[in-house]
């Protein structure tokens, strides 16, 4: 018995964050606390920071939630939506995934500090009902439809992880933010959003895949996976499921 060692005791662990929210949340918390530390001076200056990192999270959390949707509208009726009317299509997904995604951020934000909440509400995505742009630093850009994969059926997008599905863009000079849609083309990074006086490049969502905001991020593609899909499954809808075409609820 003499060689056998001395029982292990791991070191203590932090709670476990809770699987339904994104590990950026926690990085949040983790900075205003450290913008505490600083004292008003810096408070004042993280609160600008994060704000933006906040509405960057926001804009790629939105573009992931259309995603999903978008999905399981194909998934369900045989095709992609057709681009005039794709945000009207997918929004009963949508809602579903924003319900969840809004309860399980306020119950993570339970006695939080009021700025934290502020500051995490900021990421949660715009309504069913309300307009989907991306806000950044001010500036307001659009989530476009790419009308080239608009009607066709998944298994004929062959290359899901490299094909646009969603994408970011100025807003039409007409005023329009509905059903926003056009063909994908790579926009000019020298026009895109600043955030902390640099442009950050604008968000592709592909049909697999993080979203991505290409080469000015530290990582190609960036994980804000708030694992929301349960709620497009009958048991946790909010909403009941469209019903077949001929089928009245």
């Amino acid at each position: 018995m003499a060689n056998v060692p001395p029982p292990f005791n791991p070191p203590p662990m932090s709670p476990p964050t809770k699987s339904g929210v994104s590990p950026i949340v926690w990085i949040l918390l983790l900075v205003v606390a450290l913008c505490l530390v600083m004292g008003v001076g810096g408070l004042v200056m993280c609160r600008s920071v994060v704000g933006q990192a906040t509405e960057t999270a926001g804009c790629a959390i939105t573009g992931s939630m259309i995603q999903k949707a978008t999905l399981a509208y194909a998934q369900e009726k045989g095709q992609l939506p057709a681009a005039a009317t794709w945000q009207d299509d997918i929004r009963p997904y949508y809602a579903r995934l924003h319900d969840k995604m809004k309860k399980e951020m306020d119950t993570e934000m339970d006695g939080a500090p009021g700025m934290v909440t502020d500051m995490v509400k900021g990421m949660i995505p715009p309504g069913p009902n309300e307009e989907w742009v991306c806000k950044t630093s001010g500036r307001l850009t659009g989530l476009f439809y790419n009308a080239n994969v608009a009607g066709k059926k998944l298994d004929q997008i062959t290359d899901k992880a490299g094909t646009p599905l969603v994408f970011e863009a100025d807003l039409p000079t007409d005023g329009n933010r509905k059903n926003l849609n056009m063909a994908y083309a790579k926009q000019d990074p020298k026009k895109a959003p600043k955030i902390l006086n640099e442009r950050r490049d604008w968000l592709v969502i592909h049909f697999e895949g993080d979203p991505d905001f290409g080469k000015s991020s530290s990582s190609s593609s960036m994980d804000f996976d708030f694992r929301t899909e349960d709620a497009l499954e009958p048991k946790d809808a909010q909403s009941p499921a469209p019903s077949p075409v001929g089928e009245t609820q």
